[in-house]
């Protein structure tokens, strides 16, 4: 079973160290939650794994094997990543933008194939945009934007998938349809770390969480135990009323506590 995993890792930007020491695996199958309030360092982790920033201490590895030493377009078969700045400053096609997904599978000088094409098409399809296909990103709102860059990284049909708060800006309906997508694309084998504000959506989807709290991990585990109330008090700064519907569990903020988040 593929595994990616960071041991003890460390990240500084602009010489202040953001992460400290963070530890987690998530397998293949798996929908592992990132959560944590504002500031916790969660952008910072996703962008260490894709290779987007370096780290100082530690490592990160996919199955066994430390990233670093992947080639380029390996590490871009193997492993995706959807930032929260769903932005095209030029009118690029959502069909065109997506099939950027497959450039990592293309050979040089190598168009795509019909395997590129179907990949397109069904990761369209997966993010309800397909009937947006020839309409220019830049002129889509801010939710079709976001699940068209959804779209772009579900075409790598990575082993795994890094996504950085992927429900932002949808409609209720998208969103549940975003997260669902997930689950299935779990079901077939891809791990996927996702970053998450919702707690309902951390509480319902995910696996296990990772509770990171200024640049550390606070607590890790089933969301059942993570999202404790003492959990919530001592690094939301909340009370929240916790139930079940439709055998589903959610989470619901009430209030804030008097006391600040510990730190």
């Amino acid at each position: 079973m593929s595994t990616l995993a960071a041991e003890n890792l460390t990240v500084a930007l602009d010489g202040a160290t953001v992460l400290h020491g963070i530890d987690f695996t998530v397998s293949a199958g798996e929908i592992l939650g990132v959560i944590g309030p504002n500031g916790a360092g969660k952008t910072t982790l996703l962008r260490a794994l894709a290779r987007l920033i370096p780290h100082g201490r530690g490592r990160i590895s996919l199955d066994g094997r430390l990233t670093k030493e992947l080639a380029a377009d390996q590490h871009a078969r193997r492993i995706a990543y959807l930032g929260q700045d769903g932005t095209s400053g030029w009118a690029v096609s959502v069909e065109a933008l997506a099939g950027l997904g497959r450039l990592p599978h293309l050979g040089p000088w190598r168009g795509p194939a019909d395997t590129d094409r179907d990949a397109v098409a069904r990761a369209l399809r997966a993010c309800d945009v397909s009937h947006l296909a020839h309409r220019p990103v830049n002129r889509l709102s801010g939710g079709e934007r976001a699940r068209v860059f959804l779209a772009r990284a579900l075409a790598v049909e990575p082993e795994f998938l890094l996504a950085d708060e992927p429900m932002a800006g949808l409609d209720p309906a998208h969103g549940l349809q975003v997260m669902e997508t997930l689950t299935g694309l779990a079901g077939t084998g891809t791990g996927i770390v996702i970053v998450v504000h919702d707690l309902t959506v951390a509480a319902r989807y995910c696996q296990r969480l990772v509770l990171l709290y200024q640049g550390r991990v606070a607590a890790r585990g089933p969301p059942g135990a993570v999202l404790s109330p003492g959990n919530l008090k001592a690094y939301y700064g909340i009370r929240a009323h916790a139930g079940h519907a439709d055998g589903k569990p959610f989470i619901v903020p009430l209030v804030r506590t008097d006391e600040a988040p510990d730190p």
